[in-house]
């Protein structure tokens, strides 16, 4: 497979060549960030514009775009037989995650998520898109003494179990791991951006150059216990307010308790699905798979992209599972055009408990409870 033509533009002018890059998306970063090397002069320009920090740019592969930020940072080496330019940058969010919340009143009620993060994000012109229904309005929020912008949209995304991510023209994107969502009939639809599933699968002994898997059980615990208060009035008021439930996760074997205070004021139903997915995600992060790939696209032409699910399959390691790609990582190098992708259960970045009809890893067992039903779907031999 031929090198992708990599293009970074600056002011409309285009800047390739490079000897080596490298560029990152992932679902636990709100910003894309890229990273090239060349020399510093480039081929046919015998005075090239210099690259200035905070100059707009956008980065293109193939003609697809891939960013769309400013430039960070420019550092330039020399030596008696060589210059070098190096030139990193990021998306337009990244503003959001750097930048102090600020507001007129700093303060919202009864305002959908959506609306309190364009308040929040329009002094940093970056655009919120909202990929899937948000839910309800949000009561009551308030900005945090020192906390940025993305720190601030993020509490409101947990509520709504959302994930805060970031597309290729720069906006700020709250959607859901996999890119499901859900009909009123509980059918399941795919976000406006893509399809939600890679169209190629990864096979360990024939289109994987490498591996790596990951197994940590570090993070998960035998029971989570989460307390908290519901609303009350007049007439409903103290101990009585009280509300806690439980999920237990049998693979662990010797007693570790977490003990979960919630984020918002919740009732027993809340609580208990609050417990679920403290389960659920603790379960989907202790398992890290990472694979190395020739080139960048996939069998159909697409570039890989990050939030959508892969099969995988890995007799090595005893998997084979529909698993969600967290981050994509491409590479030029003296080793060649790489794709590396690391995945991880969806359980892992889905912030509710499994939706219904939603399609599930293979070798599903039958429905127990939202945890049960979670740990059959995936089937590993560590």
């Amino acid at each position: 497979m031929s090198e992708e033509s990599v293009l970074l533009r600056v002011f409309g002018r285009d800047f390739d060549g490079w000897k080596s890059l490298e560029i990152v998306s992932s679902l636990e970063n709100a910003a894309r960030a890229f990273h090239f090397v060349a020399s510093e002069r480039w081929p046919g320009e015998s005075n090239p514009i210099r690259l200035k920090p905070g100059s707009p740019c956008e980065v293109l592969a193939g003609g697809d775009l891939l960013i769309t930020g400013y430039i960070d940072s420019v550092q330039i080496a020399a030596s008696a037989g060589a210059h070098e330019i190096a030139v990193a940058g990021r998306s337009k969010t990244a503003d959001l995650v750097d930048c102090s919340a600020e507001f007129e009143t700093g303060r919202w009620r009864n305002k959908k998520i959506e609306q309190i993060a364009n308040d929040l994000a329009k002094p940093y012109d970056v655009t919120i898109k909202a990929q899937v229904d948000t839910g309800d309005k949000i009561k009551r929020h308030a900005i945090q003494r020192g906390e940025t912008v993305y720190s601030s949209i993020e509490r409101l995304a947990r509520l709504r179990a959302l994930l805060v991510t970031d597309n290729a023209d720069g906006d700020l994107v709250l959607t859901r791991a996999g890119n499901f969502a859900t009909d009123a009939g509980g059918g399941v639809v795919f976000s406006e951006t893509g399809t939600g599933t890679a169209s190629t699968a990864l096979v360990v002994g024939e289109n994987v150059i490498s591996s790596q898997v990951s197994f940590d059980m570090s993070g998960r615990f035998s029971e989570y216990r989460v307390k908290g208060i519901r609303a009350g009035d007049d007439l409903d008021f103290g101990e009585v307010l009280q509300t806690s439930a439980e999920s237990e996760d049998s693979d662990v074997e010797r007693t570790r308790v977490l003990i979960v205070e919630p984020e918002a004021r919740s009732d027993k139903k809340r609580c208990k699905v609050r417990a679920d997915w403290e389960a659920a995600t603790r379960f989907g992060r202790s398992l890290s798979l990472t694979y190395i790939v020739q080139g960048w696209r996939q069998e159909d032409g697409r570039l890989w992209e990050v939030n959508n699910m892969v099969s995988v399959v890995d007799a090595l390691a005893g998997i084979e599972a529909d698993l969600l790609i967290v981050e994509v990582v491409f590479s030029i190098s003296q080793n060649g055009t790489l794709t590396t992708l690391t995945l991880s259960p969806v359980e892992g970045f889905e912030p509710i408990a499994p939706q219904k009809k939603r399609p599930r890893t293979k070798k599903a067992g039958t429905k127990k409870g939202a945890f049960d039903e979670i740990k059959e779907g995936v089937k590993v031999s560590q």
